[in-house]
């Protein structure tokens, strides 16, 4: 079985308990480790940028070129800052091939080990903590069989259905932060008391948690649903609608809490850093709503 049809099925079968667990890590503004890389230290994706090639064709953000020589693969390029690539063994990199494998297949998918030489890795910061690496590829030289998809579109396929389940475990967990976020703006609104009363009582506070709370229910909606029905169209709206609520829930949270929900150290921060990190993994809304306009709206217009 193709390595990545294996990890689409073992993340189909898990996705309940991992959608379940990473709902409750994101609830205690914790992180959690992303799928479809079901063992995180052995494989890295640049999602983001298969994401774009696989979701709106945008195949030249991928900076990568592979060009057939000797009967191998020398590759050149660099990757932007990929997830998890800090302690992994194995990268799968997506790069334009030379010659093209045929017009409708632009990319290829190769496995390469991080010690080859060439293969640069420098390692980023990120907002949320997440270690993660710069990569860049100078004249790695592969083996014929180092290519996954051999131009075969079924390959495809398998990343694409990975990164379907990847994106639902990454709404799950904003949908946990917006969730936690609430939760604690709540509890800080009904004991801080400002001119004899709690702050929760005032109207534009109590409108706010309320918007705050139909945000939350929203987004964990759109994951059931994603759960319940897995599909790429689900996945995206469920990423979208979670993308927006963490966002708002979580500015939220820092605003009820004025001041001090601004220092490092405070659950504002955290909660509010975790979204805006998991709001660009596995694709922002930009990114779903054009997968989405070229699934549903665009066939409709004949476009």
């Amino acid at each position: 079985m193709n390595p990545w049809d294996e990890i689409a099925s073992s993340v189909t079968n898990n996705l309940p308990a991992l959608v379940a667990q990473a709902c409750e890590f994101g609830l205690r503004a914790r992180q959690t480790p992303m799928v479809p890389a079901a063992a995180a230290t052995l494989l890295a994706i640049d999602a983001s940028r298969v994401a774009v090639a696989l979701i709106s064709g945008a195949t030249t953000e991928v900076g990568v070129g592979a060009v057939l020589d000797h009967g191998g693969w020398v590759l050149n390029g660099t990757v932007g800052a990929v997830p998890w690539s800090s302690d992994a063994t194995t990268l799968l990199v997506a790069a334009h091939t030379e010659p093209r494998s045929s017009p409708s297949t632009p990319l290829g998918l190769f496995s390469v080990a991080t010690e080859r030489p060439g293969v640069i890795r420098t390692p980023r910061t990120s907002i949320g903590a997440r270690s993660m690496c710069h990569i860049q590829l100078a004249g790695v030289r592969l083996g014929d069989g180092a290519r996954y998809d051999d131009g075969v579109r079924a390959t495809w396929s398998s990343v694409a259905t990975a990164l379907d389940q990847a994106t639902i475990v990454a709404a799950a967990e904003l949908a946990g932060l917006a969730r936690g976020a609430l939760a604690t703006a709540v509890a800080y609104a009904t004991h801080r008391e400002q001119f004899g009363a709690p702050i929760a009582t005032y109207q534009a506070l109590a409108h706010r948690l309320t918007d705050m709370a139909i945000d939350t229910e929203s987004a964990e909606l759109a994951v059931e649903e994603a759960v319940d029905a897995p599909s790429s169209q689900n996945a995206s709206r469920a990423k979208i609608i979670a993308n927006e609520a963490a966002h708002r829930v979580t500015a939220g949270l820092h605003q009820i809490n004025g001041g001090v929900g601004f220092y490092a150290d405070q659950t504002p921060t955290a909660y509010y850093a975790r979204a805006l990190a998991l709001r660009f993994e596995m694709g922002d809304s930009q990114i779903h709503r054009l997968r989405l306009a070229a699934e549903m709206a665009y066939p409709a217009i004949g476009l």
